[in-house]
C-alpha cells in the first residue's frame, strides 16, 4: 500500500493513489449543520493541516477528488467557494519582528493570487482587504482557514516579554474576522490549544469549539475500526513480520500510538503520523516522538521543577 508519509493535500493524496482513511463525513457534517465559526484543538501532526487541505478541496468545488468517498453520496449540490487560507504551522520564530516577517509573506502570496496591490502595511488591514477583494471580485462570501493559529505564542511561551509582542500582534491580525461576517461563509481555526487571552476567542464570542464534541471525536486521528477498514493488509504484514497475529499486531499498534481520548466516552484514536509512518517502515517505533518532541511541555517540566527522568517513557 501506498503511505502519504509527511504529505498533508488532499489533491495530491487522492491524486496520487495513497491511502486515505475518509474524514468526509465529518466535513459534510461540519459544514452543513455546524456553526459559522470553529475552532478545533488537536496535538501536532495529528491531521489538522490535512483536514484542512479537505475542507478547501470541498469548497473549491472539486468533486471529482471525492470520489468513493462518504461525501459524495450525502452531497447534492457542490457550490464552490472562494478559500482565504493562512497556515502558521512551519513558523520557527519566538518573537514579533520575525512573526511579523512571515504573516508578511502569507499575505503577499495571497495578494499575488487574488491579483490584489495594496497599499497598507498594517497586517489587520491587509488581510481585511484581502478578504474584502476576494468577496467583491467572487460576488460570493468567503471560507477562511487558519492553520496552527498558535504557533507563535507556544514558540514564545515562557518568554513574556516576547509572548506580549506575539499576542498584540496576533490580535491584530484576527480581529477583523468578527466584522468581516456578512462577508464569510466559513470559518476553521486549528491549533494545539486555546488561549483565551487572544482576542480572537473574546471577539469572536461566538466561535464553536468542536475539541471535546463527542461528534468530532474522530475528525482527525485513525481509529481501530478505519484501520482494519483501509489498512488491514498492512496489519497483517506487520503481524507476519513480529511473529504475531493480527489482534496481537493490533495489540502493539495500541501500546505504542492508541490512548489518545478527546471526551469520555469516546473510541481511542491512533495517532495518524506514528501509524502512517510504521506501516511505511513495517517497523513500530516512537515516530511522532522522534519528530516532534515538545519543546515548551519539557520547558514546563524544567520550570516548575518537575525532574524529566520521573516522567513515563514517552512512546507514541
Amino acid at each position: 500500500m501506498k503511505y502519504p508519509v509527511d504529505i498533508q493535500d488532499f489533491q495530491e493524496i487522492r491524486e496520487g493513489g495513497y491511502v486515505y482513511v475518509d474524514k468526509t463525513e465529518f466535513v459534510y457534517e461540519l459544514v452543513n449543520f455546524g456553526a459559522k465559526y470553529n475552532f478545533l484543538s488537536r496535538p501536532r501532526r495529528f491531521g489538522k493541516s490535512m483536514l484542512l487541505s479537505t475542507l478547501r478541496c470541498y469548497f473549491e468545488g472539486k468533486k471529482d477528488l471525492f470520489k468513493g468517498l462518504a461525501i459524495e453520496k450525502l452531497e447534492a449540490k457542490w457550490d464552490s467557494y472562494p478559500v482565504v487560507s493562512l497556515s502558521l504551522a512551519s513558523y520557527k520564530g519566538k518573537d514579533e519582528d520575525s512573526l511579523k516577517e512571515y504573516i508578511s509573506y502569507q499575505l503577499r502570496r495571497l495578494e499575488r493570487e487574488n491579483d490584489i496591490k495594496s497599499e497598507f502595511t498594517d497586517l489587520g488591514i491587509r488581510f481585511t482587504e484581502i478578504i474584502e477583494e476576494v468577496y467583491y471580485k467572487s460576488h460570493r462570501r468567503v471560507v477562511v482557514l487558519i492553520d496552527e493559529y498558535d504557533t507563535p505564542m507556544l514558540n514564545a511561551l515562557h518568554d513574556k516579554k516576547a509572548r506580549e509582542g506575539i499576542r498584540s500582534l496576533m490580535q491584530s491580525v484576527y480581529a477583523p474576522l468578527k466584522d468581516l461576517g456578512p462577508k464569510l461563509h466559513f470559518v476553521m481555526i486549528t491549533g494545539i490549544t486555546k488561549f483565551s487571552q487572544l482576542s480572537i476567542f473574546s471577539t469572536l464570542n461566538n466561535i464553536s469549539n468542536i475539541s471535546m464534541r463527542d461528534k468530532y471525536a474522530a475528525i482527525c486521528g485513525i481509529t481501530a475500526e478505519e484501520i482494519m477498514r483501509e489498512m488491514e493488509g498492512s496489519v497483517q504484514s506487520l503481524a507476519k513480520k513480529y511473529d504475531e497475529s493480527t489482534e496481537g499486531a493490533m495489540d502493539k499498534l495500541r501500546e505504542y500510538y492508541d490512548g489518545y481520548k478527546f471526551l469520555w466516552p469516546s473510541p481511542g484514536i491512533f495517532n495518524p503520523f506514528s501509524l502512517i509512518n510504521c506501516f511505511d517502515w513495517e517497523q513500530i517505533k516512537p515516530f511522532w516522538f522522534e519528530s516532534e518532541t515538545p519543546t515548551y511541555v519539557v520547558e514546563t517540566l524544567k520550570k516548575h521543577k518537575v525532574a524529566l527522568g520521573s516522567c513515563a517513557k514517552v512512546r507514541g
